[in-house]
């Protein structure tokens, strides 16, 4: 594991070489009604959907009971976790199939951007798994409005966790700061730094 404060930051020192869906396709151009039901079915996505939220977990450490929003839950699989360890749970997509494969699942689910949540009250967490990469694949600034609106929705002291998959560290330095800009306390944890196949990143915000 690695941990990185973005303070004293310098240029990049890797980057991805495989191609991401998000770099080819919109959101609700990849995600149509098979390709989300595919997803939601497979086994092999919910074990790593639900490694990366225990992780997440893990790294927000905050007490069970309180509430957590699910920023882009897709099909559940966060929030199953998120709910199963006793959060009272928010959560929400930008794609009305998964919002109905959410709630099929057992939860409740609203539409909404992680740019634009739809729900107004403050919380204690965010969690959002594999989602902001789709916000940012061609726009990087993109990324602050993402930032303002989790900086609006936590209250003070509040934490989030974004794990995401920028295509280097470049872009990994440029969104950190984007959240920091806002004021968030902003920690980069990656997880198998070494291991390109492995590599897991991770932003720690506080408010």
């Amino acid at each position: 594991m690695k941990t990185l404060r973005l303070s004293n930051l310098s240029g990049s020192n890797w980057k991805s070489f495989h191609i991401r869906p998000e770099d080819e396709k919109t959101l609700g151009d990849f995600y149509n009604e098979t390709e989300a039901k595919r997803y939601a079915a497979s086994n092999s996505m919910r074990k790593i959907q639900e490694g990366l939220t225990l992780r997440a977990i893990e790294l927000m450490q905050l007490p069970i009971g309180s509430t957590v929003i699910d920023a882009g839950c897709g099909a559940g699989f966060s929030t199953a976790i998120l709910h199963e360890i006793g959060y009272n749970v928010l959560a929400f997509d930008a794609l009305p199939i998964f919002v109905k494969l959410c709630k099929k699942n057992g939860f409740d689910a609203e539409l909404g951007d992680i740019r634009k949540f739809p729900f107004k009250q403050t919380v204690d967490g965010i969690v959002s798994i594999s989602v902001l990469q789709w916000v940012t694949a061609k726009e990087v600034d993109e990324a602050s409005k993402v930032a303002s609106e989790f900086w609006n929705h936590l209250k003070k002291g509040g934490k989030a966790v974004v794990q995401f998959y920028p295509t280097s560290e470049n872009e990994l330095l440029q969104v950190g700061r984007l959240f920091k800009n806002v004021g968030f306390k902003t920690t980069i944890v990656t997880d198998n730094p070494e291991n390109a196949r492995k590599r897991k990143i991770f932003l720690l915000l506080v408010k």
